[in-house]
């Protein structure tokens, strides 16, 4: 039985290692989301996090078209793994016919003609746009978003303006920090899953995104 070469089970390992990082800051979103959502019930700071969530929930399946997270469960096949690596090669330079398909994948295509194969090929780096389309479309929608920053300011300037005692506004003042630093950072974590699971990885690179959008 012909086996995965080498270079393909590291970069399967190393799709999966991303994969994993990325559900894990995205388990991580959902657990501070539905915490600073009861803390916010029925605010402006409540409905910006709702968004917020929503655009979470296409940018994971938007990662799932653009190859950068498997289609089910936490791990890739050896079939959709090859399936990501031709979703990634949007310019086909590297999979253009049966014949750059891995030895241990041909029985996989055996009834397949190369015009099949290209086609599916196509139809895959298509996927793969407009899953990237589609988060780049979730950034924008949210960096239009205002972003509570008057509410916490009139949260912040209320006691004052209501003639608190001195010690009391120092503590209502401490208490609207903590407030607000918990909201930015389900944020912050929020927008970060916006981008492609490689995100935060070393491989991330923005421009060469934006090049790759426009082959």
């Amino acid at each position: 039985m012909a086996v995965a070469p080498v270079w393909f089970a590291n970069a399967k390992k190393r799709a999966h290692e991303l994969a994993k990082a990325y559900e894990q800051r995205h388990d991580s979103f959902e657990r501070l989301k539905d915490e600073q959502l009861r803390i916010f019930a029925r605010t402006d700071a409540a409905s910006y996090l709702t968004l917020l969530g929503e655009h979470v929930r296409s940018a994971y399946g938007d990662n799932q078209e653009a190859g950068w997270l498997p289609s089910a469960g936490s791990t890739y096949s050896d079939l959709e793994f090859f399936e990501t690596l031709i979703r990634h090669d949007r310019s086909a330079r590297r999979f253009k016919s049966l014949t750059e398909v891995p030895e241990f994948l041909r029985e996989e295509f055996e009834d397949w003609s190369d015009a099949d194969f290209r086609a599916h090929a196509e139809d895959l780096r298509e996927a793969s746009r407009n899953g990237y389309a589609g988060l780049e479309e979730s950034r924008i929608i949210m960096e239009d978003e205002p972003e509570c920053e008057d509410f916490f300011e009139r949260l912040y300037n209320w006691p004052g303006e209501a003639g608190a005692p001195e010690r009391e506004l120092a503590q209502a003042e401490v208490l609207v920090d903590n407030l607000h630093s918990g909201w930015k950072r389900c944020q912050k974590a929020g927008l970060a899953l916006l981008h492609p699971a490689n995100y935060d990885s070393p491989d991330y690179d923005p421009s060469l995104i934006a090049a790759l959008m426009e082959e």
